[in-house]
């Protein structure tokens, strides 16, 4: 059964049915055919793949994803449109609906029943898209791709480079855990109801060797705190003094005089692979202090 496109059906469906869309949870849906066909020929799917989707809404995706004919697993937090789904694919045996919080879901599970890496679709709410990140990147083992719909500022933030207003440990993060590509923008006026903001669509191809460039996580994302804690001051004074790693002042010096980064430059300034060397280094002395 293919989704409603008709804004008035729709508002008639979401009456009869007693559902109050949630601006928390981004319940805004995308209602563009044009689109979303663009989004299905970006997102590099095939029958072959295990295909979740995050946030199925109306169908309107859920549909379009379900015709690719892959394995197609779609979680839906909200109990209303859970139901509606539901009803909807409930005759397609390809495509299971599951009322549950994605980032209560463990991807391991799902990893072992297939035996194959997962490929994560998602128009993604700003309140949760730094969880659901987190979340995704932390088992990136289990997972080949994400493509999403998110607000179109946080596609520049997370798509930043170094020395931009935008560079931020968001964007630090994400270009770590895997290849960022801006994909398209999408407007704000192909969706219902219409959020204030345009969006884009984004695609992170996450990066399976994440363990043999970075020797200690912990310690990495304490750096890219350290060196964010206050972006006037340059890397040397935010090490000397910050909430997030707290060094002797002797060991802070001696980590600048070993490395090749300048200390007197700002953490906005320096790129994702002089973070990890000066990560590494700093875990390094850390071990041989202890």
């Amino acid at each position: 059964m293919s989704p409603i496109f008709s804004r008035k059906t729709l508002l008639q469906i979401l009456k009869e049915n007693q559902i109050q869309l949630s601006k928390h949870r981004g319940q805004n849906f995308l209602l563009d055919q044009n689109i979303l066909n663009k989004i299905i020929e970006s997102s590099n799917l095939s029958k072959e793949d295990i295909i979740i989707e995050i946030g199925g809404g109306m169908g309107h995706l859920t549909y379009y994803l379900s015709q690719i004919l892959a394995e197609l697993i779609v979680f839906e937090v909200d109990k209303k449109l859970y139901t509606l789904l539901n009803e909807q694919f409930k005759n397609i045996s390809h495509v299971s609906i599951y009322l549950e919080n994605i980032l209560n879901v463990d991807f391991n599970q799902i990893y072992k029943k297939y035996q194959k890496k997962l490929k994560i679709i998602a128009n993604l709410p700003y309140s949760i898209t730094t969880p659901i990140l987190d979340k995704c990147f932390k088992q990136s083992t289990m997972i080949e791709s994400m493509t999403c719909m998110v607000q179109k500022e946080l596609a520049e933030r997370i798509l930043a480079k170094p020395g931009t207003r935008d560079y931020s440990p968001l964007s630090i993060f994400c270009q770590t855990f895997a290849e960022c590509k801006y994909l398209f923008n999408i407007s704000k006026n192909v969706f219902f109801p219409v959020p204030k903001i345009d969006s884009a669509l984004i695609q992170l191809n996450l990066n399976q060797n994440i363990s043999s460039t970075i020797h200690n996580l912990d310690i990495y994302f304490q750096v890219v705190k350290v060196i964010f804690s206050n972006r006037r001051k340059t890397i040397y004074n935010n090490f000397k003094k910050n909430p997030y790693l707290i060094l002797e002042s002797h060991l802070v010096n001696e980590i600048f005089n070993k490395s090749p980064i300048n200390p007197d430059i700002r953490g906005e300034n320096l790129t994702i692979d002089q973070i990890i060397d000066l990560s590494n280094m700093i875990n390094s002395l850390i071990k041989k202090r202890n």
